[in-house]
């Protein structure tokens, strides 16, 4: 696991030295992106302060074959229900500007995550508090 963390580490322009913070969290089979407190894929940055689900790899593969179906950018709506961090909705944000995109949840630490990394990705959708 420490050579996996070095190399997430590496991917993202961080040093490779591990602090016995990381060293102890890693020891206790904390997730990796937790440990580094944040992942990136498709150009969008997203934090992981709150406990959220971490967006996976497979995540990335789904909105990537959405994009294939979606053959411009003309307004469209989009309502991501159970948003977590926001990453789907902020890539398809960042991909489609003019789409007016929605992120629900039940969980206010889960849209509070998803606010702070639209603020951090610059990027504007409409934040919803529902249990749909």
């Amino acid at each position: 696991m420490i050579n996996e963390l070095k190399r997430e580490k590496r991917k993202y322009g961080l040093s490779e030295n591990l602090t016995q913070k990381e060293l102890n969290l890693l020891s206790k089979n904390y997730p990796i992106q937790k440990i580094i407190g944040h992942v990136e894929m498709l150009n969008v940055k997203i934090d992981l302060s709150y406990k959220v689900l971490i967006p996976r790899y497979e995540t990335e593969e789904v909105i990537l074959k959405a994009f294939e179906y979606i053959k411009n950018d003309s307004s469209f709506k989009v309502l991501d229900l159970a948003t977590g961090s926001g990453f789907i909705a902020l890539a398809i944000k960042k991909k489609f500007s003019s789409a007016k995109i929605y992120a629900s949840d039940i969980s206010k630490i889960a849209l509070r995550q998803a606010s702070k990394n639209a603020q951090i990705n610059k990027l504007d959708i409409g934040l919803i508090h529902s249990n749909w």
